[in-house]
């Protein structure tokens, strides 16, 4: 027999001791892994399940129930602010009917006298003035000769406050469709005589143009 064979083999133990070794570390890596990831996991699992099922059902029954207390005070608060009218005649059997105060004789009102209309040529139009001339007319002195519908003339430099008063006695006519009339005009706290001329324009008669006497 020779050397060689007398030689124990152990290399082969060696490597599989370490392959168990490392079987080993490889197994307590998974399971550490698993405990690790699982654990957290199973324990979320279980409070969700916990919540779900015991707390939220709790909440929401406490919810509810101050929501409904909630609307019972509003309700009880409403009854409570509600008045009763009641009538009074009603209350005391008091059938009477009221009575009517008559003013004594002071206090009538006093009639007040006015003058009649004597038809002054200052506000009463001639036959020969046509109605529209009237109304122009009227609508100046109302309202004024500056930016007046009536008026068909530029006014704007006519002064603010411009009174006019015609004179409707004065009317004299030209044409069918052309005339003027004679009164004052006030600027400015100044009282002039002057005329306008009034024509038919367009179906209606319009102040076309003004004069003011020096």
């Amino acid at each position: 027999m020779s050397t060689q064979d007398n030689v124990p083999v152990t290399g082969f133990s060696a490597n599989s001791k370490s392959l168990k070794s490392f079987q080993l570390q490889q197994k307590l890596r998974s399971l550490m892994l698993v405990a690790v990831i699982g654990v957290p996991l199973l324990g979320g699992i279980i409070a969700y399940q916990l919540y779900s099922r015991v707390i939220r059902p709790a909440e929401e029954q406490k919810a509810s129930q101050e929501l409904a207390n909630a609307n019972s005070a509003a309700d009880a608060q409403n009854v409570s602010n509600t008045t009763t009218i009641t009538d009074p005649a009603a209350t005391t059997g008091n059938t009477s009917s009221p009575t009517t105060a008559t003013p004594s004789p002071s206090a009538t009102p006093k009639s007040s006298s006015t003058k009649p209309n004597t038809g002054s040529s200052a506000t009463t139009a001639p036959a020969g003035m046509p109605a529209g001339v009237t109304v122009a007319l009227n609508s100046i002195e109302q309202n004024g000769i500056r930016n007046n519908p009536y008026v068909a003339a530029d006014t704007s430099s006519v002064p603010e406050g411009t009174v006019v008063k015609a004179d409707r006695a004065s009317w004299k006519a030209y044409s069918e469709s052309m005339g003027t009339v004679t009164g004052t005009i006030s600027i400015q706290g100044q009282v002039h005589t002057g005329s306008v001329t009034f024509e038919l324009v367009s179906g209606s008669w319009k102040a076309t143009g003004y004069s003011i006497d020096s």
